[in-house]
């Protein structure tokens, strides 16, 4: 299937140089003698390991963390505290149950719909090992309030729209 979408890619790239680019030749007519592309609808898709895998509850508890902290912000930015819980999971070999419900850490899990931004976020930071950052345990919201005491302890990462994201030294 891979290869299918892979080859399909390909020729659509080159016959896109050819109506971009037509040839300075006059006469000169390129034919390309289409292919037949089959595309199995029975095949089954390949099972692939999340790279942090996570139960049904935990996803639903860090897509709500997640929201709680970024809903409305860019998906670069969701990622980011999606893999701010992931690191500290990781670092301090605790669970994301532990992590996410540790006090005064993140807001409380947020209580309404999940946008579809969200899960794909989680879903790229846990299931496809996807990350913004080489390492993030801290994040605040620096286009809002002053720094907090700790981030002269901590590392500093990087912003994304106004977010400010830290790490352990």
């Amino acid at each position: 299937m891979k290869k299918t979408i892979q080859m399909l890619a390909i020729v659509a790239a080159i016959m896109l140089c050819f109506i971009l680019f037509p040839s300075p030749v006059g006469e000169a007519e390129i034919y390309i003698e289409p292919t037949e592309v089959v595309i199995p609808t029975d095949a089954e898709p390949e099972e692939v390991e999340p790279y942090f895998p996570l139960t049904d509850e935990e996803r639903e508890l860090v897509e709500r963390v997640v929201a709680a902290e970024a809903r409305g912000e860019k998906i670069e930015t969701q990622m980011a505290v999606a893999q701010t819980i992931m690191d500290r999971c990781t670092t301090r070999g605790q669970t994301v149950t532990q992590v996410c419900t540790a006090p005064y850490q993140f807001a409380a899990p947020y209580q309404g719909e999940i946008s579809e931004k969200t899960q794909d976020a989680v879903r790229f930071v846990f299931d496809d090992g996807a990350k913004v950052f080489d390492k993030v345990t801290h994040f605040y919201a620096s286009h809002l309030i002053d720094p907090p005491y700790w981030t002269e302890s901590k590392e500093f990462k990087g912003e994304i729209n106004g977010v400010s994201f830290y790490a352990d030294r």
